[in-house]
């Protein structure tokens, strides 16, 4: 077997990525690297730096199912694309008005979903290289003189965290504590969780059967929440889909199996504990 090569970037505050080569294992019996790229971002640093609600770090990135483009993001409101097979960028737009915070795949590759400071997600189809549709209904917005200014008791919805749940749909959390999941083909949310407190929603964990999933935030709980069923009808009127009856909920809470109380400061992360005989997962960690 030959050496295993991973193309690996790693991210920091002076706003550029850097591709590296690992290949293991190596005569020696350390791992070799190759340095081979450095994609820099946040090109006005110093008009950033003095903008309320700017940052000159990098928040995200994400690699394409197929390993061959990297996605990024930073607090320069652009979505960039590196590509393994030319080695160079093949795509970088403005795409929001505030520090873009997260950028991921779509399980086949072929969108990319944004979320941003600036309280929107914007779809981008990577193959045609346009944006498909930006939601809006996931928070307030704020305006004074002119420009956006998002301070932590302001910034109510911006995008906390994202992730596809399938090709056609995506989850989202917002800083006002709300859960959404979203489709492709249309801007108004398809279900709605709400329950927590308002404020950040660091990480959010589909099972692996992907009917429930499982929320933690700065409000010191967990939550695990019943996602099925997800079906939708065409509606003629609209000429989009939307959700079919009984398939919504969330509103209220009614769809929270149940809330998780046990630390005393905010919580960052859970994780689901694998089942080895593939039935539900029945143990979950969480961490502060």
């Amino acid at each position: 077997m030959g050496p295993t090569v991973l193309t690996n970037p790693t991210r920091g505050g002076d706003s550029i990525v850097c591709l590296w080569e690992v290949q293991w294992p190596a005569p020696q019996g350390q791992a070799s690297y190759n340095f081979l790229a450095s994609i820099e971002h946040c090109l006005n640093k110093a008009s950033l730096e003095k903008e309320e609600g700017s940052f000159i770090d990098i928040f995200g990135l994400d690699w394409s199912p197929d390993g061959n483009f990297l996605a990024s993001c930073c607090g320069d409101s652009v979505v960039r694309v590196w590509s393994k097979l030319v080695g160079k960028l093949v795509y970088a737009e403005k795409v929001h008005r505030a520090t873009v915070v997260q950028v991921r795949w779509s399980p086949d590759g072929q969108y990319l979903a944004s979320g941003s400071l600036d309280t929107t997600i914007c779809l981008i189809n990577f193959k045609t290289k346009e944006i498909v549709r930006r939601y809006h209904d996931i928070g307030g917005e704020y305006r004074l003189g002119g420009l956006y200014y998002f301070t932590k008791p302001q910034r109510v919805g911006s995008v906390s965290t994202l992730t596809w749940f399938n090709d056609h749909s995506f989850i989202a959390t917002t800083s006002d504590g709300v859960i959404r999941i979203y489709q492709n083909s249309s801007a108004a949310a398809f279900r709605i969780f709400r329950g927590h407190a308002p404020g950040e929603l660091p990480s959010i964990q589909l099972n692996s059967n992907r009917k429930a999933l499982i929320s933690v935030s700065e409000d010191m709980t967990a939550r695990i929440w019943n996602i099925t069923p997800l079906k939708s009808i065409y509606n003629q009127e609209k000429q989009e889909m939307e959700p079919a009856e009984g398939s919504v909920g969330g509103q209220s809470g009614q769809d929270c199996l149940v809330v998780l109380k046990g630390h005393s400061s905010d919580v960052w992360e859970a994780a689901w504990c694998p089942s080895a005989d593939g039935s539900s997962e029945k143990f979950v960690a969480t961490y502060v």
